[in-house]
């Protein structure tokens, strides 16, 4: 995928799974880091996991594009964060390092306080609003994602596709705010009937 991708002049991003899968997925993307750059391939970390903190900044000292999650499996507590008050804490401090520490890094939130600490910091250091990008799903939040990108901020909304894209949909759906889930189950089943 990495070879057409340079074929191309496109990017990967290699997604991060649950903690049993973090060590070897930092391994294969470091590897594919130095065989590609940071200009073909990027990895997503998860702020909810604990002890985590140094692969960000690891990462972002050899140059890796990040994009910053706060991540949502089932797991102990003993190795996640499982509040809302610290999953966000883990969340906003990483936020703080990653727009400090890495080159157009990539914030995946519909949070509008972790949007708002986001164009706080980015504004406090000095980056552009084309310096970072702000992350969503498709059709979550649109009119936010809309008004981000005409106060110029850079918007990249994902779409998930694939034989497992529901239930993929239905685990992002329901760490958001608001009853989101709910309505969001409403139009699917409208729109199977």
């Amino acid at each position: 995928m990495l070879d057409v991708a340079t074929e191309v002049g496109s990017f990967v991003r290699i997604d991060m799974e649950e903690s049993a899968y973090v060590e070897r997925t930092l391994r294969m993307f470091e590897e594919m880091l130095g065989a590609y750059g940071p200009e073909r391939v990027g990895i997503v970390l998860q702020s909810y996991l604990r002890s985590r903190e140094s692969d960000l900044d690891r990462l972002a000292a050899v140059g890796a594009r990040i994009r910053l999650v706060k991540g949502g499996y089932w797991e102990p507590g003993t190795l996640v964060y499982r509040t809302r008050t610290e999953i966000d804490r883990a969340f906003m401090a990483d936020i703080d390092r990653l727009l400090r520490q890495s080159d157009h890094p990539a914030i995946a939130t519909h949070d509008l306080r972790a949007i708002d600490h986001v164009r706080r910091i980015a504004k406090s250091t000095g980056i552009q609003r084309d310096g970072f990008e702000l992350q969503m799903l498709y059709g979550i939040r649109r009119e936010l994602q809309d008004r981000l990108a005409r106060d110029g901020y850079v918007v990249r909304c994902y779409v998930p596709y694939g034989g497992q894209w529901y239930a993929y949909v239905l685990g992002c759906l329901r760490r958001l705010p608001g009853g989101v889930l709910e309505r969001a189950r409403g139009r699917v089943v409208r729109l199977r009937s």
